[in-house]
């Protein structure tokens, strides 16, 4: 754990709200509706927000050009392995936003990419880069994905159905994306049939395409962490 790292994100913030949205015009006008922070200042909802602050203070900090890796990450997928991405899960622990095993096994609530995509995209909707986090409410908007079957011809040529996963809110952006890329977004696939063939070939067919929403919630999170303090104190912090 970096803890000289915390303490200066956690010194940038205060425990107190403005009761007015300042930033209401950063907010992106094709989301979904928002949920509302809550205002219990004990209560789970709360307290996942406060990580959250501290979360986006660290994005600030990062030099990464979220709005860029955003649309990477929708138009070319997730490249596992990559240091930006890295990097994000890294901040995500420093944090103590890592995500939530269930009955004492490492298996997830939610997946580490889906927190990622859900904290990128609600840093946009909350300011990004421009936002003084320590100000206004946080409102949290739902991520979106699309659970893809597609059918591919390949070089032998395999006859297989690709079952991908595409992050966005537009259909149509996750359509192009698919078609263009498949593989980038593969989290499996289904062989039934092969041809031969001495030309190489990629042709692909989408065959099914649901839409599934999903959002950031205490639950999904191991929040007993680090925990943003209005006074950094190192003995805090383990």
């Amino acid at each position: 754990m970096n803890l000289k790292l915390l303490n200066i994100l956690s010194s940038t913030l205060v425990e107190q709200e403005d009761a007015n949205d300042e930033y209401s015009g950063y907010f992106s006008s094709n989301r979904s509706p928002e949920q509302e922070e809550g205002s219990g200042e004990g209560d789970d909802y709360g307290k996942m927000i406060k990580y959250i602050r501290l979360f986006f203070v660290y994005l600030q900090s990062s030099g990464i050009d979220i709005a860029e890796l955003i649309n990477r990450i929708e138009t070319e997928g997730i490249g596992y392995g990559d240091k930006v991405f890295n990097d994000i899960q890294r901040g995500m622990k420093y944090v103590g936003l890592e995500p939530q095993g269930t009955d004492g096994v490492q298996r997830q609530i939610m997946g580490t990419e889906d927190l990622v995509y859900l904290l990128l995209i609600n840093y946009i909707h909350n300011g990004g880069d421009r936002r003084i986090f320590k100000k206004g409410k946080i409102n949290l908007i739902p991520g979106t994905k699309w659970n893809v079957d597609v059918d591919s011809k390949e070089k032998i040529i395999e006859l297989s159905t690709i079952y991908a996963e595409v992050y966005g809110n537009s259909q149509e952006k996750a359509e192009n994306a698919i078609l263009a890329n498949p593989e980038n977004f593969e989290v499996d696939r289904e062989s039934y049939d092969h041809e031969y063939d001495d030309g190489i070939k990629f042709d692909t067919t989408i065959t099914e395409m649901d839409k599934e929403t999903f959002k950031l919630e205490p639950r999904v999170f191991n929040l007993k962490g680090p925990f943003p303090s209005t006074k950094p104190n190192k003995d805090d912090w383990y």
